[in-house]
């Protein structure tokens, strides 16, 4: 699912979000993908995902991605 995270379809990525949060414990390389996503994604629906998903990441990393989530222009 990592690797999908880069497949250029938005929707195969956000499926991808989604499916890497399910078990509520996503490892180092999921939360960096996901810091990385958050700042430089270009799709909207992706990052909608990425939000939807910060209830189900550590406390401690939902601030960094939520951040860059809220710099990206409407």
């Amino acid at each position: 699912l990592l690797k999908q995270l880069e497949h250029p379809n938005e929707h195969v990525r956000s499926w991808a979000v989604r499916l890497l949060v399910e078990d509520r414990r996503p490892t180092a390389a999921v939360l960096a993908k996901f810091r990385q996503l958050a700042e430089f994604e270009p799709s909207g629906l992706v990052r909608l995902y990425l939000a939807s998903a910060l209830q189900r990441l550590p406390h401690g990393e939902r601030l960094a991605i939520a951040a860059s989530l809220a710099g990206h222009a409407v």
